[in-house]
């Protein structure tokens, strides 16, 4: 029966979910305050065509492929991409499908992994129909291919998680900014990670030799935006009008830093934490370690639309397994609730107050915490003596061979 049960749940999310996304649906969008465009999966129907290939500079400024003109900000490759899916159908739907229904599978995996598990179970559905990854998909964004190969390549080891990053890399430039991380998380696998990652690197060059034509091309970010950019322009208006826009990131950013130096302190000399060295040894660490410091350099370095929350989203089920674990204790146990409420409220911000206005605000309250809570994470354990001790091992190996 308790199976029955189950499997009956699953079969219905799984409708659930891909019904969510049909054309017929409005209301929950609607309740999801998410603007839907007159098209499905509209991101992705800014590529051109394939006979375009050798035309992506003026694409970049006008692009009259687009239903909405919007010009063209991918790399060039997502126009190889969509031509071979053509052979399959209209490429614009079957990307679209194909990824919805990987999004799904994930999901039901999580589901199926956690049943047991109560408070991860609750939060695979409180995420899964939540406004970011709703407008993600609805969008036809490819960020959603990034997450799961991101995730493919954290739980893979060597040679594919390697390939994984190197390939998400070459079809969006910014997963580029996890590898520091994963590097470091390879310490026993680095010559065949590497040797996979390598493997990409003639098709990455081909991908960030256009960089400054896709930054150029890309919107600036406005009131559903994500990241450092967007709450400086919220901030703005709150400082002289001879500050620049970067100056003001730099003062939210030494905000930041400010605060971090003092958590750091009070953890010292008022909590007088020890070092945990080797207890951070849960695979649950390696996963905040993995995507927070993505997460993080994405919100310093970019300036993204809402959707770019969700590479934030496994950070939640690290931070559950903090709260529940027996071996973390203190600090990092009592302020990890703290995280999981922010971000929660952050993801349902456009529901909960009505409109996406303050996501850029809640979005910067989450970082002020959290970038403190993940490099005092650096500072009381190995990891970053095991990152030097790797780059010194690659440089012994070099001038042995």
């Amino acid at each position: 029966m308790k199976q029955f049960v189950k499997t009956f749940l699953l079969v219905f999310f799984g409708v659930m979910f891909l019904l969510s996304m049909t054309g017929t649906n409005t209301q929950l969008f609607s309740f999801l305050n998410i603007p839907r465009m007159p098209a499905l999966f509209a991101d992705i129907r800014a590529i051109p065509p394939i006979e375009e290939i050798g035309n992506v500079a003026a694409l970049r400024i006008e692009n009259p492929f687009d239903p909405f003109n919007r010009p063209y900000n991918y790399p060039s490759i997502w126009i190889i991409i969509m031509y071979l899916l053509s052979v399959l159908g209209n490429p614009v739907y079957v990307f679209g499908w194909v990824v919805t229904s990987l999004m799904v599978t994930l999901y039901i995996r999580l589901l199926t992994t956690y049943w047991n598990e109560y408070y991860k179970l609750i939060l695979t559905f409180i995420v899964a129909f939540s406004p970011p990854v709703m407008l993600l998909l609805e969008r036809g964004n490819n960020d959603s291919v990034m997450l799961l190969l991101l995730l493919f390549s954290f739980y893979n080891k060597g040679f594919v998680s390697g390939l994984s990053l190197g390939i998400a890399s070459v079809l969006k430039l910014f997963p580029i900014l996890f590898f520091p991380a994963l590097f470091l998380l390879r310490k026993n696998s680095t010559k065949s990670f590497l040797a996979g990652f390598s493997i990409t690197i003639p098709l990455m060059i081909w991908s960030f030799l256009d960089y400054s034509g896709i930054s150029g091309a890309t919107p600036s970010p406005d009131s559903t935006a994500f990241g450092l950019k967007s709450m400086a322009l919220i901030a703005k208006p709150w400082f002289n009008s001879n500050i620049g826009l970067f100056t003001v990131e730099l003062i939210l950013l030494a905000v930041i830093l400010v605060f971090a130096l003092m958590f750091i302190y009070l953890l010292r000399n008022t909590f007088r934490l020890p070092e945990y060295k080797d207890l951070f040894s849960l695979e649950s660490a390696d996963l905040l370690i993995f995507f927070g410091s993505g997460f993080v350099l994405i919100f310093i370095l970019g300036a993204h639309f809402a959707y770019r929350v969700v590479f934030g989203i496994p950070l939640l089920y690290a931070l559950i397994d903090f709260v529940r674990s027996r071996t973390i204790s203190g600090v990092f146990r009592w302020y990890s609730p703290t995280l999981i409420g922010l971000f929660l409220i952050q993801l349902w911000s456009p529901v909960v107050i009505g409109h996406w206005d303050y996501f850029a605000i809640f979005n910067y309250l989450f970082m002020l915490l959290f970038i403190p809570y993940l490099i005092a994470i650096f500072v009381h354990t190995d990891y970053i003596k095991s990152f030097f001790v790797q780059v010194r091992s690659i440089f012994r190996l070099r001038r042995t061979s």
